[in-house]
């Protein structure tokens, strides 16, 4: 189960770099989720910075928890 969620970390990380990539420079247009929410229109960059630190948050509780 930890492994699933690390997964789900790591998979939020990934989203929020390939959205922030597509902000500044236009690629990986399929990743970023952001785009498709009317309500983030305009805030797409701290949105993309939330789902970075949000994965990190969760992959490192994960490993923390495994430690123990």
């Amino acid at each position: 189960m930890r492994q699933v969620i690390s997964f789900v970390g790591g998979l939020l990380m990934l989203l929020g770099v390939a959205g922030l990539i597509n902000e500044f420079v236009g690629w990986f247009r399929f990743f970023a989720v952001a785009q498709y929410v009317p309500a983030l229109e305009g805030n797409e960059v701290v949105a993309y910075i939330g789902l970075i630190v949000v994965g990190f948050v969760v992959v490192l509780l994960t490993e923390h928890k495994a430690r123990k």
